[in-house]
């Protein structure tokens, strides 16, 4: 079995010439491959951001600078006790695997318990990273950041003026990839299309993190080929075995296809690949975790924000409001503009120009308590809807598709918002949200 390999780390998208394509010209070898090199390359220009976490807007760190003799109140988490600060789920870019980059202090005090009364234990931190990949396949991978310890009393914070910004330093995970797919076609076929990524953030000990940012990470892009020649693929691989532009092109061209059953090379595969690619790729327009600094170190999971009506719609944000509204706080879908659809976007349509809207999964980590069926509504205008029902009791991933309103770009507002309500008496609890580009 042969396979295809395109690299693309550090890669960049040119302007392939139109005049010289056009009808009726003649197919020289140099315009076509630029054609085809043009797709090739436009999966290496994706760095999205996945997801973050970390001290945003609060106040102050979890992990305090006070005495770590507590007596019966524990104050400072245990050494040992993992507090989840993040989930993220996301249909990965074609060909891109992960990276986590975290800015933090020198870690605080953990406690334990000793003789009925919370005494110091040791000061110390660790960020848990878990990475689970599936699709055609499975696998987990995971990595644990050792950070700093503070060697000021109590494992506290420094009261010298700057002395945040001097003790600040940054932490990078290696890219989290499923095993052997950095290190072979084989494997890396197997991991490059239709593959959906979970990824968890968990603290241990007195870890003060500032910020912790999930990238994506362009690697490379591999099929086989003579097997794969019906399925989908989001490069046109115009390349030889080793991934190298062909330094001869084919003697015969292949207007359409190579052979039945290698289509690169082919006009065909190139009009279905760039049809994928602007249906495909596309930003994370809202990742969201409920994690706060403010929260009890007992906790395990992050607060997230809650509602128990059971009428209409709340705000989950501000429980006081009953509806969406352009003037009240939520999250941006202004990236969105960047990815209009052809199809949503075209000359008849008579929002183009003036307003615009894309396609989104929804994912949101939650549960509810009592009994029936629990809604989260997610609403960026009075006309642009998507909804995620909850059935459970125990917390996990619900998702819904739809259509959000975005604007033509970034400049435009846009406010989506996230109400509840359930259908008895309970309480609705969301926890991350996730909200992607995505066209089904």
């Amino acid at each position: 079995m042969g396979y295809k390999f395109r690299d693309i780390r550090g890669t960049s998208s040119g302007t392939t010439p139109l005049g010289p394509l056009r009808a009726g010209r003649p197919m020289k070898r140099d315009r076509v491959m630029s054609s085809f090199a043009d797709a090739d390359r436009t999966l290496g220009n994706g760095s999205r951001v996945l997801g973050r976490v970390g001290l945003h807007g609060e106040a102050a760190q979890q992990i305090v600078s006070t005495t770590t003799s507590s007596g019966a109140v524990q104050v400072y988490p245990l050494k040992t006790a993992s507090r989840v600060a993040m989930r993220g789920k996301y249909l990965l870019t074609p060909g891109h695997f992960v990276r986590v980059s975290v800015l933090a202090l020198p870690s605080g005090a953990t406690q334990k318990l000793s003789g009925g009364s919370y005494v110091l234990d040791a000061v110390v931190g660790w960020i848990d990273l878990t990475a689970q990949f599936s699709g055609g396949a499975s696998d987990t991978v995971t990595h644990t950041l050792s950070l700093p310890a503070s060697d000021l009393q109590y494992g506290g914070e420094g009261t010298d003026a700057g002395w945040a910004w001097a003790a600040l330093r940054r932490f990078e995970s290696p890219i989290l990839a499923p095993s052997g797919a950095m290190k072979n076609s084989a494997d890396l076929r197997n991991w490059c299309e239709e593959i959906t990524l979970e990824v968890t953030i968990a603290y241990r000990g007195g870890v003060r993190c500032v910020d912790c940012v999930v990238q994506e990470v362009p690697f490379g892009y591999a099929r086989s080929i003579n097997v794969d020649a019906t399925s989908t693929y989001s490069s046109p691989l115009a390349v030889v075995a080793g991934g190298q532009a062909p330094g001869v092109y084919p003697p015969i061209y292949p207007v359409e296809e190579t052979s039945a059953t290698d289509p690169t090379f082919g006009t065909n595969l190139l009009a279905d690949v760039v049809d994928r690619q602007q249906t495909r790729l596309g930003p994370v327009l809202a990742p969201w975790s409920g994690w706060r600094e403010s929260q009890a170190v007992t906790a395990t999971s992050a607060v997230g924000i809650t509602t128990t009506a059971t009428g209409a719609f709340t705000n989950m944000v501000d429980n006081t409001l009953t509806a969406w509204a352009a003037a009240s706080p939520g999250w941006s879908l202004a990236s969105g503009g960047q990815a209009q659809q052809f199809a949503t976007s075209e000359a008849r349509r008579i929002t183009r120009d003036k307003d615009a809207c894309v396609p989104v999964r929804v994912w949101v980590y939650g549960s509810r308590t009592g009994s029936g069926t629990a809604l989260v509504r997610v609403q960026s205008e009075g006309y642009s809807v998507a909804e995620v029902s909850f059935t459970s009791s125990t917390d996990g991933w619900s998702s819904a598709t739809g259509h959000l309103r975005c604007g033509l770009g970034p400049e435009d507002t846009s406010v989506m918002q996230i109400l509840g309500k359930l259908a008895a008496a309970g309480t609705l609890t969301v926890r991350h949200i996730v909200v992607e580009y995505l066209d089904t």
